[in-house]
């Protein structure tokens, strides 16, 4: 059966829910989305389209269970193959022996998966998920140092993550507090995921303590060879209203198997005028990225462009605002900095509501940076246009 064909099948399936099993609780909706995507690289515009829909269904099973889950289908059209080392800096290209990172390329193929899919089941004293879970720990915006199993693209921080096969376990603590223990099962014991967070109120805000371990891969991409191994993590993170200001932080250290363990941290700061302008700031350091853009070797530009690493730079600035221009339209943007060898991009932003169910958004990136720097012009002047109609 084809894509396409399982998602007229599921649409079959969910638009004819009898009107019995609606008065029941049984909620469908989602949304479509149709995106453009243009960059320059090296002298050459490329072009990406792709249209996404997401089917969503949720019911209360009875008094003390629920499910709830979505269907995802996109489909992408234009340019489908980006060579990673488009965006690698001229010198190291040049080092590197003709065609031997030939096999890296990202390629956009055509999504058609359950994304989320959530039974969850209230006992006496906790309640249990089993699925395809959301799994987002930590209180950062762009980043999420707690984070073990979601790599955020920083041009679009708050676009959703995929799910998770993991069975999960949420329990009330006297306090007011919570406990979470998950479990993400894999082909064995060994490779499977562990983590757990318990989260406490502490006046005016929330503090979380954080654990866990996952396998990860690591590539040294100078020979090609490919590895995993294990990174254990413990950290904690806060978040609440201090002064007027939104504020949060979020740390972890990270103990690895094989590399060089390391330490990253982030603080943040937002605050909303009564002329509606909203500013965030937030400052993020990270052990395992270099102070000095001499030292962003094929590897560590690799790890970052494969997402095997958040990052090539050290330290970093993110700063966001946006103000209403209208009641239906606000405009803004992102300032994204590396405070280590002081290269920046800018993503102004627009969004427009165009009906009550219908959204225009817009980015842009513009990267200011000497070559070889964390966010230099290599990495492809551009922007991109997303529709979005929920029903």
């Amino acid at each position: 059966m084809t894509g396409r064909h399982v998602v007229l099948t599921i649409l079959a399936a969910t638009f004819s829910i009898s009107p019995a099993s609606a008065q029941e609780g049984v909620e469908l909706f989602g949304y479509f989305e149709p995106q453009l995507s243009a960059a320059d690289l090296n002298g050459k515009v490329t072009q990406l389209a792709s249209n996404k829909l997401r089917v969503d269904l949720a019911t209360a099973l009875s008094e003390r269970a629920s499910f709830a889950g979505n269907y995802i289908y996109v489909a992408y059209q234009g340019w489908t193959e980006y060579h990673l080392t488009d965006y690698l800096p001229d010198h190291l290209v040049s080092a590197l022996p003709p065609g031997s990172l030939d096999p890296y390329v990202l390629e956009f193929t055509n999504r058609n998966d359950l994304d989320n899919a959530c039974l969850r089941i209230a006992f006496e004293g906790f309640d249990l998920s089993l699925g395809k879970l959301q799994i987002s720990p930590g209180s950062g915006y762009a980043w999420n140092p707690t984070d073990l199993f979601n790599a955020k693209d920083m041009l679009d921080p708050t676009y959703e993550n995929p799910g998770h096969s993991a069975v999960q376990v949420d329990i009330p603590l006297a306090t007011r507090g919570t406990a979470m223990l998950l479990y993400g099962p894999e082909e064995n014991l060994e490779a499977s995921s562990t983590f757990g967070r318990i989260k406490l109120h502490a006046g005016p805000l929330d503090v979380s303590l954080a654990g866990g371990q996952r396998l990860v891969q690591l590539t040294d991409f100078s020979t090609g060879a490919a590895s995993t191994e294990r990174r254990r993590l413990l950290g904690g993170d806060f978040a609440g209203e201090l002064l007027g200001l939104g504020v949060w932080g979020e740390a972890a250290f990270n103990n690895m198997e094989v590399s060089d363990d390391y330490i990253e941290g982030l603080i943040g700061a937002d605050y909303t005028f009564d002329s509606g302008c909203y500013l965030l700031n937030e400052f993020y350091v990270n052990e395992q990225g270099a102070t000095d853009k001499r030292d962003y070797d094929v590897n560590r530009w690799m790890r970052f462009l494969t997402a095997e690493r958040k990052t090539v730079t050290r330290a970093q600035w993110y700063l966001y605002g946006s103000v209403p221009a209208t009641d239906l339209l606000s405009v803004g943007g992102s300032i994204i900095t590396s405070l280590s060898d002081g290269s920046f991009v800018v993503v102004p932003t627009m969004a427009y509501n165009i009906a009550t169910n219908l959204d225009l958004t817009l980015f842009g990136n513009i990267y200011a940076g000497e070559e070889g720097a964390a966010y230099s012009p290599k990495l492809g002047q551009g922007g991109l246009l997303r529709l979005r109609y929920y029903f």
